[in-house]
């Protein structure tokens, strides 16, 4: 508090609606990085290969097994990747205050989108050889995994480069 010229000035006192409508966007936030990462997950499965197996005498022969494990990430990293490019876009055209808060909360929910995506994915994906072999299940399908976890990082990552470039390149409104 000060005094200036016998008028007395206090500082405003702190908004309690924006903790509300900080909580209110990060529980929105959230909600949207749970559906997202249930439909990114949907489209890697779509998406990445799956190697076919043979049963003959008792062992397994995989077709084509070399290039999956490179695959199978390579598309999660694509999916990804496009969903952190499309965040960024749509929160540099919406550009409201504050733009850091909103930028975390989108690096950390596209990491949490990444995480359920991989989960669904492989949820979705076909079993584990041993027991598609069990279960007499033919043909035989290799699973969706996910080889590399540096793969999850591609979201948040172009988003954060697609982000600044938009800062960058972007006149400042007035």
């Amino acid at each position: 508090m000060s005094i200036s010229a016998g008028v007395v000035i206090q500082p405003a006192a702190a908004p309690r609606r924006g903790w509300r409508r900080l909580g209110r966007v990060t529980l929105i936030d959230l909600g949207l990085a749970v559906v997202g990462g249930v439909l990114l997950g949907v489209a890697w499965r779509l998406l990445a290969p799956v190697a076919t197996a043979q049963l003959i005498d008792g062992g397994v022969y995989l077709q084509g097994h070399q290039e999956l494990e490179a695959a199978q990430d390579g598309w999660l990293a694509i999916v990804l990747g496009l969903a952190g490019v499309l965040v960024a876009t749509v929160q540099a055209v919406r550009a409201r205050e504050p733009q850091a808060v909103r930028a975390v909360l989108a690096v950390v929910g596209l990491g949490i989108a990444g995480v359920i995506a991989w989960q669904v994915g492989q949820w979705l994906g076909p079993d584990s050889l041993r027991h598609q072999i069990d279960a007499h299940t033919t043909p035989l399908r290799t699973p969706l995994e996910l080889h590399s976890a540096g793969v999850l990082l591609f979201g948040p990552l172009l988003f954060a480069i697609t982000r600044c470039l938009a800062a960058l390149f972007s006149a400042p409104r007035r």
